[in-house]
């Protein structure tokens, strides 16, 4: 998933690029090295390591920032966490440019292993409770998402040119699995990336 991440922000140079949910910058310092950066998060936990870009402590459905300021507008594993989705994706679409575009990442909530624990009589239930970590405190899933989810909450946001990619195909707790796999199996990937325009 890093390899994939870092390949998009190669792909991007003198952009304008908001990270909405940096968390501590691990993916956002990618996007920092040929671009114009600005990260908001709710908490200020940015690593020293990864200072290459401008913070602000801020909520994802209230940004901070004017109507068509940014190229792109990137989060990665946040959506999930945020309990007004839509109002998220709104103020994304509110900041970026005509024609910039969103690229989101999050869990697919029919992944391999949520699929063999309903079989398993233990259906995943939500919120969930992912753990605690010493930099982002509790970490909790308000609702995961599918491929049909992303794209009517990006629709009715107002974004267009969507696609949602499937990515990785196996069980991440027991080792290797496929970057892509047969396209009968994608429903069951682990994690979707989503990308639309204005």
């Amino acid at each position: 998933m890093l390899r994939y991440i870092r390949f998009i922000s190669d792909g991007l140079k003198d952009k304008r690029i908001l990270d909405i949910g940096c968390g501590t910058g691990f993916y956002t310092y990618y996007f920092g090295k040929k671009n114009h950066v600005a990260g908001i998060d709710l908490q200020s936990c940015v690593g020293e390591q990864y200072k290459n870009f401008r913070f602000q402590q801020a909520d994802a459905t209230a940004l901070p920032f004017k109507t068509n300021t940014f190229d792109v507008a990137i989060s990665f594993d946040v959506i999930e966490h945020v309990e007004h989705d839509f109002d998220m994706i709104k103020e994304a679409y509110r900041v970026l440019k005509r024609g910039g575009q969103l690229i989101i990442g999050t869990p697919n909530r029919d992944r391999l292993i949520h699929l063999i624990l309903k079989y398993l009589g233990s259906p995943v239930k939500y919120p969930l409770y992912i753990g605690s970590y010493d930099d982002l405190g509790e970490m909790i899933h308000v609702r995961e998402y599918t491929n049909i989810d992303l794209k009517n909450i990006l629709v009715k946001a107002g974004f267009s040119k969507i696609e949602v990619e499937p990515f990785w195909l196996g069980l991440s707790a027991v080792g290797p699995g496929l970057v892509r796999g047969p396209e009968v199996f994608s429903r069951y990937s682990q994690y979707l990336f989503a990308k639309a325009y204005k």
